[in-house]
């Protein structure tokens, strides 16, 4: 229940915040901009409370108590904005089918949240989706370190002892609701829900307000749910019946993927599990929504004001309002000031700035009220409108000549025309005396505002009449008196022409005096502080961003910086960019506060494609969003150029995605991508809703015909698209009742941190308790400095010297050491009996965990005996590629995937993070590093696969430059191999065959193709597909000389697929461990020709698969314990024993193959 009171008020605190600075178009509209915005700040709030009272023992109860108290006054003491101020005039159509539409994504969202998070409170059971552990994991580890743990300043739970460098107010949130009452599962879905839909409320309120359309809007929320990529094509391709494809979507689990070989195409990257997964992104979205609105309403009206302005100087509008420098919105004003509108009872809330400007109507054609340029022809037969790039003045149709009026009343036609030109021409035809008063006089006016001739617009459609400020100055007075009886005397309809004498008495205007300036920038802060208040409100927004999502305060900021070279504004947007700045680059920097790419470049070109030519890329994008271009071209084709400025903008996020980086991981530049896609799919629904109106009559079938066969296939992929959530599987954890939960909880400091294996989630870290190196995949990609905490996670669990264990457990903070049956694995020589037992604390033991030992780290080490310290070479660890570890250093790996052995036993790993290889002796020693990053002679990025011929010249797969490298024993470059045909496209193996034949695995291509040592294509064979001698993305190739075959490791399509050496398919084998789920996909493949085995190796259950040579699988291989497979990738076979590549673990492995 006070989780429910906390979200209901910072809802109205939202909704009143929001009532002093913005317009509505609709009260849905009103509602979602209210809660994304007061969840925003609340949650900011009650995190800067509670973080003020961190010395105390429950710092999160004295945030939301001051938050209750400060919220409550802040509610009495601000009135609410009433419904009636919604932006005028109203689109046509009532809001039914969007409160229709709003509720069926309730139901959606609740459906798609709960299939893959839930709790099951009869068992005691949390519930996480299969797909979404890797994302869930450290993310409800976030959420427990707040609602049971003391997290202030926030740290990361599985790198405890830094600041975080992970955006996590959202889940800050999520955990205070759960303090507050809820449990884990619904205090996450509950606001990923309500975000979710409010993010989708916001696209269809600026699909009305751009577009003036309900449906534009509708259409682009429900595309947010079919993103239209061209998976679908090959996936119905592989189909061999109707029937057959109807079963293939029911039973799906895995998201169709593009055939691309990079990260994250296997995964859904391009549909709804991002939102899914990443729950704090759809509300991000939302609040940079809001500020989009703010500034196009702004704009929009800016143009209505100023097209006013200039009819009534004319003479062609009633002077029924004072002038523009005594227009005030009833938000600027103190709660004491005086109004006409508050005056009367019965006066609405809201005014149009100009009521004279609502006009009449006249049977079935409607003159629109709206002046501005940007609209769009409406063919709308209740309205008459103008076409892009055009004005309009507004005049009583009884008023206009008949060729004028008639035009006006025919659909489609635009307002405008010569006549109608010629007309207005004629009706404001007054003299040039007459023109010069009441240019002079609407001169002194604004020079007379304290405002630019921008900030006409205010921040909301509540105008008030309000008095004149009192200037001291009397001549100034008397000065401004005059201008004003011109100012309305030239909106009158002008006199008859004054003739003889009667044209020398025409009165001079007078002079107006030097006005006193505060200088340019006294002006644009004055500016600012009076009429910009809207601007400030919305860098508030954008500031507290970072912490809530870094990468769309990222996207806001460049989408803005265009806005401000195509739009007005421009004074008010510098008021907004100095907010956004002062309040957000202190959180960013916060967060990249010792990161270790902090001196790495931005500039990265090629997202996760590499180095890749720009057509490459555009031929990417158009498969990615697919036929949805083609709708945006259409929208663009009768768009305006205020759609053309906004396309222009969000365009920017491509120069995001392709050219920067901004952490280690280049995929999480996809945000800037779904950003762009939420923003386009408005563009996508006007296009859309233009072809359906295309046309009269029978005229409309054919571009409605059009727009169906548009429609069809991304609707089709998008409802395709929700089957791998229907059919989630769950990871269970207990929560509820679990023992070991309860110990930590009871018994352990809500600040306490424990030195464990490296957990993605375990009891310890759903208790609220941090761990001090856990997951590295967030880490590594938030830019921790992992190879430091590496060295040291080692040593205090191999070190024997018990004075440097305790030393180093001190320094790190550590409260508690766990070891388990996975610890005691990974590390062989662990000193648990030789330091732990003999001298720490044993405070909890379980069989059911792991065979888990907790041990407390005393407060001192006098009872620690002096002895141990003479050991020697405890300190550090041999540097062996048997015992090596994650990290940068030389003999160190980072996550490596590709392994080779030379005739005399040398080891070569391709250090893959680290673009490099590296070279170790038979025994295990570091020799050299062989190459670095970059594109030239003996330069890699991420190299794959190696491969050494009975010559010693090493082949390398250089994959993200997509090409084969040959090198000298030595290391030095010598060739570089490439295809003419398309190129090589990410290649990611290499086999050498008994003749120094080369045959790489061109992956993108998913093909196999054979070089000559020479580097000549001798062979090429393989497309993509389910069929035989068909593949997915191949990961490995192997080559048996003896017996004249080629095997293939294919294992998205689940087997092994056979070859002789001229390409000819021969057979497949199934390989079952191949469809389990698995992160990545490294399986390798190596032939012992002489013992006629084919070992595989399978990364999902850590472990190698051997088949003798006619598919028979006859064993599953492991090392020997305590050693481990850790994300078993490549294999090389060197005299009886099996090499098998950690890439998880960055070591090696061996099995002795003759004991098996």
């Amino acid at each position: 229940m006070l989780a429910l009171i906390f979200l209901g008020l910072a809802i109205c605190v939202g909704d009143r915040l929001c009532g002093l600075f913005f317009r509505y178009i609709s009260v849905s509209h009103r509602w979602a901009t209210a809660t994304l915005v007061g969840l925003l700040l609340s949650t900011g709030f009650v995190y800067l409370t509670a973080r003020h009272f961190a010395s105390a023992s429950n710092p999160l109860l004295w945030g939301d108590c001051v938050f209750l108290a400060v919220a409550t006054i802040f509610l009495i003491n601000c009135p609410p904005k009433r419904d009636s101020s919604l932006i005028q005039p109203r689109v046509p159509g009532t809001d039914a089918w969007t409160w229709i539409f709003l509720a069926a994504y309730i139901a959606l969202a609740t459906w798609m949240m709960f299939a893959t998070l839930d709790f099951d409170s009869k068992a005691g059971l949390l519930q996480i989706g299969m797909t979404q552990w890797s994302d869930y994991g450290p993310n409800t580890a976030i959420v427990q370190s707040f609602a049971h743990g003391h997290n202030f300043p926030a740290e990361y739970p599985h790198f405890a002892g830094e600041p975080i460098r992970y955006h996590f107010l959202f889940y800050f949130l999520a955990g205070n609701l759960e303090f507050l009452g809820l449990n884990l599962a619904w205090s996450v879905n509950l606001i990923s829900i309500l975000t979710l839909v409010c993010m989708l409320a916001m696209v269809i309120a600026l699909g009305q307000l751009l577009f003036k359309s309900r449906a534009v809007g509708i259409v682009a929320s429900v595309a947010f749910f079919c993103h239209g990529t061209l998976n679908l094509v090959p996936f119905l391709r592989k189909q061999t019946s109707f029937k057959g494809a109807l079963q293939a979507i029911y039973t799906l689990r895995d998201y169709l993927t593009s055939g691309y070989p990079y990260r994250g195409e296997d995964w859904g990257i391009w549909t709804q599990v991002v939102f899914v997964n990443q729950r704090h992104l759809a509300s991000s979205i939302g609040i940079f929504l809001v500020v989009l609105f703010f500034l196009i309403d702004r704009y929009q009206e800016k143009k209505r004001l100023k097209e006013i302005d200039r009819a009534q100087a004319a003479g062609l509008l009633p002077p029924s309002m004072p002038p523009t420098d005594e227009v005030a919105m009833a938000s600027d004003l103190p709660a004491t000031q005086p109004s006409v509108a508050a005056e009367t009872e019965t006066e609405p809330s809201y005014q149009e700035p100009y009521p004279a400007a609502n006009y009449w109507s006249s049977g079935e054609t409607r003159v629109p009220e709206t002046v501005a340029d940007t609209e769009q022809v409406q063919t709308d037969p209740e309205l008459t409108t103008v076409g892009p790039g055009e004005s309009e003045i507004p005049v009583p149709p009884e008023e206009l000549p008949q060729a004028v009026a008639d035009d006006a009343a025919s659909e489609g036609s635009t307002f405008r025309t010569r006549a109608y030109d010629e007309y207005m021409h004629s009706k404001s035809d007054v003299s040039p005396e007459r023109e010069m008063q009441e240019s002079e006089a609407l001169e002194y006016m604004h020079s007379k505002s304290d405002v630019s001739a921008e900030s006409d617009v205010q921040e909301s459609g509540s105008f008030e009449y309000v008095h004149p400020k009192s200037d001291p100055s009397p001549e100034s007075q008397i000065q401004e008196s005059e201008a004003l009886e011109f100012a309305n005397e030239s909106s009158r309809e002008p006199d008859p022409e004054p003739v003889g004498e009667e044209l020398a008495a025409e009165p001079t205007p007078p002079v107006a005096a030097p006005i006193p300036t505060r200088g340019f920038l006294g002006d644009l802060v004055h500016d600012n502080l009076v009429s910009g208040r809207g601007f400030i409100f919305c860098g508030l927004l954008l500031g507290a961003m970072p912490y809530w999502n870094a990468p769309v305060f990222t996207a806001a900021f460049a989408v803005l910086a265009f806005f401000f070279v195509l739009f007005p504004c421009r004074r008010y947007m510098v008021g907004l960019a100095i907010t956004t700045a002062l309040i957000g680059l202190p959180q960013v920097l916060a967060l990249r506060s010792g990161n270790a790419r902090a001196g790495a470049s931005l500039i990265h070109w090629g997202y996760t494609l590499g180095n890749v030519p720009v057509m490459q890329v555009v031929k990417y994008l158009g498969f990615t969003f697919g036929i949805k271009w083609i709708l945006i071209l259409i929208g663009l084709l009768f768009g305006s150029w205020l759609h053309w400025r906004l396309f222009i903008a969000i365009f920017s996020l491509f120069l995001l995605t392709f050219c920067f980086q901004f952490s280690e991981e280049a995929l999480a530049n996809h945000k800037f991508l779904n950003i762009w896609l939420v923003v386009a799919n408005l563009f996508v629904g006007y296009g859309l809703w233009r072809l359906w109106r295309l046309g009269k009559r029978w005229w409309s079938i054919p571009s409605r015909l059009l727009a169906v066969i548009l429609v069809a296939p991304i609707v089709a992929g998008g409802v395709i698209d929700f089957f791998p959530i229907h059919n989630a599987t769950f990871i269970q954890t207990g929560i509820v009742g679990d023992r070991l939960i309860k110990w930590a909880q009871t018994e352990t400091k809500p600040d306490a941190i424990f030195l464990t294996d490296k957990f993605v989630n375990h009891p310890i870290l759903l208790a609220g308790r941090k761990i001090f190196f856990g997951y590295t995949y967030f880490t590594w990609s938030a830019g921790y400095d992992l190879p430091k905490r590496e060295a040291a996670y080692r040593l205090m669990f191999e070190s024997k010297n018990a004075h440097q264990v305790f030393t180093l457990l001190k320094a790190n903070h550590i409260d508690y050491v766990a070891f388990d049956s996975t610890v005691r694995g990974a590390f062989k020589n662990n000193n648990e009996q030789q330091v732990y037992v003999p001298n720490f604390q044993k405070v909890f033991e379980a069989n059911d965990y792991w065979t888990i030992a907790i041990y407390k780290v005393p407060e001192n080490a006098d009872f620690v005996p002096t002895g141990t310290s003479s050991e020697s070479g405890a300190a550090t660890p041999g540097v062996s590629v048997f015992e090596t570890g994650n990290g940068k250093e030389n003999g160190q790996l980072n996550f490596p995937r590709g392994l080779a052995v030379d005739t005399a036993g040398n080891i070569f790993v391709a250090d893959s993070n680290n673009d490099r290889l590296q070279k170790f002796l038979p025994a295990g020693n570091f020799v050299n590093v062989i190459g670095k990053r970059g594109q030239g002679q003996g330069e890699f990025v991420e190299p794959g696969g190696v491969g050494v011929d009975r010559n010693g010249f090493i082949y390398v797969a250089d994959t993200a430059n997509n090409r084969v490298q040959k090198l000298k024993p030595d290391g030095t470059f010598l060739a570089e191999w490439k295809v003419p045909d398309g190129g090589l496209q990410t290649p990611r193996d290499i086999a050498i065959g008994a003749d120094n034949s080369v045959y790489v695995v061109d992956q993108g291509h998913s093909r196999i193709v054979k070089f000559d040592p020479n580097g000549r294509v001798v062979l090429v064979w393989g497309v993509s597909g389910k069929g035989d001698g068909e593949m997915t993305g191949p990961t490995s190739v192997a080559v048996d000389g003896k017996n004249n075959r080629v095997y293939v490791a294919d294992p998205s399509n689940g087997r092994i697929q056979v070859f002789d050496t001229n390409g000819k398919f021969v057979a497949t084998w199934p390989v079952e461990e191949w469809n389990m789920p698995a992160g990545w996909q490294f399986q390798d493949l190596v032939v012992d020709s002489q013992a006629g085995r084919l070992y595989a190796s399978c990364i999902a259950s850590d472990e190698v698969l051997a088949f003798d040579l006619t598919g028979k699988k006859i064993a599953h291989l492991r090392p020997n314990p305590p050693d481990k497979l850790e994300g078993a990738s490549s294999l090389a076979l060197v005299k009886g024993k099996l090499y098998v590549l950690n890439t998880y673990a960055g070591r090696l492995s061996q099995i002795p193959l003759e004991t098996k």
